[in-house]
């Protein structure tokens, strides 16, 4: 059996069933059969809405610049200098393969990403038994769909939560640029709170269409798989005629034509993976939780009531003074006496 190098892996995180925040990654699945069609692994578009992405970008313009206080640290949200180090360049600018000339043994098919064959022996090479097929095959697909999922459920629950969030966080924005009390006495903590969820709106704008390209390729990766499981099922049964009745001639002609179409399967796959690849930064984007909301209704009472207490405690304190003056706590000595000896 070959070594675990050979074996086909499908690009493509998603969280663990346990801990739906930390992504796994899915196992390959198998190889092709019929072409998909070339239509079908276009790099793919996905439209996105922006109506609001002009007034949250205004916003951060007009408050982050001015108000957010520098931090030495990296912001994790903040798109890497180096993006294409990091996978975010676009899938027509994929990652390049090593130079076969690094290569210091002979190079299994499956490997190449523009064979114009897949020979029978290396198919073997990888999956000894039909069985040893099927058990990746099958478990690849099962881990693909649920990553797939699990990215979607992500991509609905941001949408949501920006707009159901944007309007109270851009609102927050004008009650802080008034300059009026009591939103000048608002804690630096809760300042920067708002900072942080204007900054993850504003990357939401970059971060969900780039995911949804990301879950459109394992879409068409997964498609692609699906179509190429006739031509898995016909190679096993000619691998098992070739084997019983000897290599004749129409069966050989048949395998040489499974080959030729396991070929175009492959090239597709590794297209394919490596446009899943390089949007892997924007699944890590999208795995991210928002920041803490705070309830801005309870700050602004918290400090009317602090206000309202000191106001009270002055007042109070105002009014001993007053009354030791009238009742003569604060009084005259001599005055004191002469009352005493009038009374008398």
């Amino acid at each position: 059996m070959a070594s675990n190098k050979h074996k086909n892996t499908m690009e493509g995180s998603a969280p663990g069933r346990s801990n739906p925040a930390a992504p796994t990654k899915a196992t390959d699945l198998s190889q092709s059969e019929e072409q998909t069609g070339h239509d079908a692994i276009q790099p793919a578009t996905v439209e996105h809405s922006t109506s609001s992405m002009s007034t949250t970008t205004d916003m951060a313009k007009l408050h982050i610049s001015e108000n957010e206080p520098g931090s030495g640290a990296e912001d994790p949200l903040s798109r890497p200098a180096n993006s294409g180090e990091h996978g975010l360049e676009s899938a027509r600018r994929l990652p390049t393969r090593p130079a076969e000339a690094s290569w210091d043994r002979k190079r299994n098919a499956f490997e190449d990403p523009d064979p114009t064959r897949i020979p029978r022996e290396d198919i073997l090479a990888i999956y000894p038994t039909e069985k040893a097929w099927r058990t990746v095959y099958t478990g690849a697909l099962s881990n693909n769909a649920f990553a797939r999922k699990i990215l979607m459920t992500y991509i609905l629950f941001h949408s949501a939560v920006k707009n159901n969030e944007l309007h109270d966080v851009l609102n927050r924005g004008k009650q802080l640029l008034t300059g009026q009390w009591p939103y000048t006495a608002v804690p630096p903590e809760v300042k920067q709170n708002y900072f942080d969820w204007l900054h993850w709106l504003v990357c939401l704008d970059e971060t969900i269409p780039n995911a949804l390209k990301h879950h459109k390729w394992m879409t068409l990766l997964e498609r692609e798989y699906e179509a190429a499981e006739p031509v898995w099922i016909r190679f096993w049964d000619l691998n098992r005629e070739l084997d019983q009745a000897g290599p004749r001639c129409e069966l050989r002609e048949e395998m040489d034509d499974v080959e030729i179409k396991m070929a175009a399967h492959n090239r597709k796959r590794h297209f394919l993976q490596r446009a899943i690849i390089a949007g892997k930064q924007w699944v890590l984007r999208t795995y991210m939780s928002p920041p803490v909301w705070v309830d801005w209704s309870q700050v602004i009472q918290d400090i009317l009531a602090a206000r309202l207490q000191d106001g009270m405690d002055d007042r109070f304190r105002g009014g001993e003074v007053q009354v030791g003056y009238v009742s003569g706590h604060i009084s005259d000595p001599e005055a004191t006496e002469t009352e005493e000896e009038f009374e008398l």
